[in-house]
């Protein structure tokens, strides 16, 4: 069976530019996302603060990682059968290690762990060392899955992903690789993702966008799991509820494959 990771994108934050509700609003909203990828069959979830934008380059604010482990221990409490992640956008990678470690949550998500990357807040580092310097201080069994060439931004030069994949991962420490098309809901691009995983045949590759059960099939031989969160969407918009239907569509498509 693949492994399939849902995502609760955390409305705006307090603090958040675009911040305009209460956070016991927000903690709710997330709450009955949560509940919706369980009735659906998704038993792994990614936490991120998608509403934040626009994001800090590197490190968030004190209050961002307070209102974040907030929720997630909520999240945890209430649906202890989850088995949880953290991303901190937009590259905080210490801050997800540390929510990590004070949560339970058992993996993080990092957007640039190597090289450079021109987003829209600025060009974004890898920070591969203080990242896994950190884990091992707090807790080193946290896995870090870390993308290949993100989506929403651009390499500063002409970055082979293959050589990118390999160099996250031997280089970097990444547990699992993530590959994603060019923005939120956009699907990846088959082609990179069969050199990538010839070239990495025993390390953990992962869809990180544009799953829907319409494409999946494309993908199956390629990967090992998948991140979904737009297609789950109620009408396919990423700043509505998660549809529980469409998650047990997908869990139970992916199932009879």
């Amino acid at each position: 069976m693949k492994e399939l990771i849902g995502v609760i994108h955390l409305k705006p934050l307090p603090g958040a530019f675009s911040s305009r509700e209460k956070f016991d609003d927000i903690l709710n909203f997330a709450l009955n996302d949560a509940e919706n990828l369980l009735k659906g069959g998704i038993r792994k979830v990614i936490v991120e603060n998608f509403g934040d934008a626009p994001f800090r380059c590197d490190s968030v604010e004190p209050h961002t990682v307070a209102y974040m482990t907030h929720a997630i221990i909520k999240i945890k409490e209430k649906f202890p059968e989850l088995t949880l992640g953290v991303n901190v956008l937009r590259n905080d990678g210490k801050a997800a290690i540390a929510i990590a470690s004070a949560t339970g949550a058992e993996f993080v998500r990092i957007n640039v762990l190597t090289y450079s990357m021109v987003t829209d807040c600025g060009i974004v580092n890898g920070r591969a060392h203080e990242v896994m310097a950190y884990r091992k201080l707090l807790n080193p069994e946290i896995k870090v899955y870390a993308d290949v060439l993100v989506k929403h931004a651009y390499p500063l030069n002409q970055y082979n992903p293959v050589q990118v994949a390999k160099d996250t991962v031997e280089r970097g420490g990444a547990d699992a690789i993530i590959v994603t098309g060019e923005s939120t809901g956009k699907e990846v691009d088959v082609d990179i993702l069969k050199k990538i995983r010839s070239a990495t045949r025993n390390v953990r590759i992962i869809v990180g966008s544009g799953l829907s059960v319409d494409n999946i099939r494309n993908y199956l031989e390629f990967a090992d799991g998948f991140i979904v969160g737009t297609s789950l969407k109620k009408y396919g918009l990423v700043d509505n509820p998660v549809d529980p239907l469409k998650v047990r569509e997908l869990v139970e498509f992916i199932g009879e494959l």
